[in-house]
Formats: structure tokens, sequence, C-alpha cells
């Protein structure tokens, strides 16, 4: 639910707060003690060994940004070539496979609907490794996610996927690269 800011801001689902309680719990009776040690006992810490590390976590926080922000525009520029590829590959097949006859014309449509399917499938399996919680990393492919994938994108029913070929696609490491 993306209605309330609030309720993204305080969702402990697919948040890091599990994994740094702790930790947090710790730090908050680090500086209680040291808040403590400084009204009672007139106990100082230089400011700047602080600073220091300040000024570090900044520039290390800066240059993670910056590469995550080169990582999304890398992929995003790998995914928009693919999609020219696929195009290319579209256009051209439906130009140079010349004739009318039964075969070509078979020809042609097979390449057009195989196409169509491999953009599916990457569509679905970065859905599917989008979704995937960080420790796996591994895309699940189960026989039930591929069939309710295939029954909700209604491709049997429009001559997109085979049942021979929905087998071959939960069967493969690598599904996207089965349809190429």
């Amino acid at each position: 639910d993306t209605s309330s800011f609030f309720k993204i801001i305080f969702r402990i689902q697919g948040s890091v707060v599990k994994e740094i309680f702790v930790k947090l719990i710790l730090t908050f009776l680090i500086g209680l003690v040291a808040s403590i040690l400084y009204e009672t006992a007139d106990f100082t810490i230089d400011k700047s060994g602080h600073v220091m590390l300040g000024a570090l976590l900044a520039f290390l926080l800066v240059f993670r940004t910056n590469l995550s922000y080169g990582r999304y525009w890398e992929g995003r520029s790998q995914l928009g070539s693919f999609i020219k590829s696929v195009r290319d590959i579209s256009m051209q097949s439906s130009l140079f496979i010349l004739g009318e006859e039964e075969e070509h014309s078979k020809l042609r449509e097979e390449i057009l609907r195989l196409m169509r399917l491999c953009m599916r499938i990457l569509v679905e399996n970065l859905e599917q490794i989008s979704d995937t919680p960080k420790e796996s990393m591994e895309v699940v492919n189960t026989e039930k996610e591929w069939d309710d994938w295939a029954r909700d994108m209604d491709l049997i029913n429009i001559g997109e996927l085979t049942e021979e070929e929905l087998v071959q696609i939960k069967d493969h490491p690598r599904p996207p690269l089965l349809a190429m």
C-alpha cells in the first residue's frame, strides 16, 4: 500500500530495522552512558575525531550513491539495447525472409512470437529478481510460479506459448535465454 507516507516510512517489512535493531539499542545505550558521564562527572570528548569521521562518512555515502546511480543507468541502457535488438530482429525477419509460401510466413510468425515471448519472460524474470530477498539473490523458478505466470499472461490461450515450451521454461536455469 503506497497511499500513506507514514505507513511507508514506518513499515518494518522490507526494512533493515530487523537486522540493525540490536546495534541500534547498543548505540543508544552508549550514547546514554556518555550523556550521563558528561552531566555528572565533567567527562568530555574531543570533537575533532567526530568531525573527521563525519566527513569520511559523508564522502563514502556520496561515493556509494554515485556508484548505485551509475549501476542503475548501466542496467537501464543494457535493457534499452536489448529492446532495440529485439525490435531490429523482428523487423529484419519480416523484411528479409522473402516469399509468400506458407513456410516463409510461418517462419516470420515464429520469429516474432519468440521475440515477444523473450521480452515477456525477461520482464517476468526481472520482476522475480527484484522481489527476491537479498540473502538468497536467486530467482525462484518453481513450477507453480511459472504456471501462475503463464495463466496470468494468458500466453497458452493466445498461442504465444505451448505446453511443451512452458515445461522447458520451468526446467531452464535462465528462461530468457531459452527463447532466444
